[in-house]
């Protein structure tokens, strides 16, 4: 398997844990109620799958201009710019 193939499969394997992620947050914020009101665990599903979701799509917008996925300092360099890391 090439270095580009496995990078597709985790990208999809990092969408799929993000989706999931975001689901359960939502479905664990449904339960909150008047003698459960614990925000804590739904908010972090929540942030944690937003997060990864982001990543994935800054990724593969990445991979469309450029035709390859960025590295880790192009991720940082981009984070920067857009006011995403102080």
């Amino acid at each position: 398997m090439n270095n580009l193939m496995s990078k597709d499969i985790h990208l999809n394997l990092e969408m799929e844990t993000s989706i999931k992620l975001i689901k359960i947050g939502l479905k664990e914020y449904q339960n909150i109620s008047m003698s459960n009101d614990f925000y804590y665990i739904p908010f972090q599903l929540l942030s944690n799958g937003i997060e990864r979701l982001m990543k994935c799509y800054l990724c593969l917008g990445y991979h469309e201009n450029n035709n390859n996925y960025p590295d880790i300092k192009i991720l940082r360099d981009l984070g920067v710019r857009l006011g995403m890391i102080y």
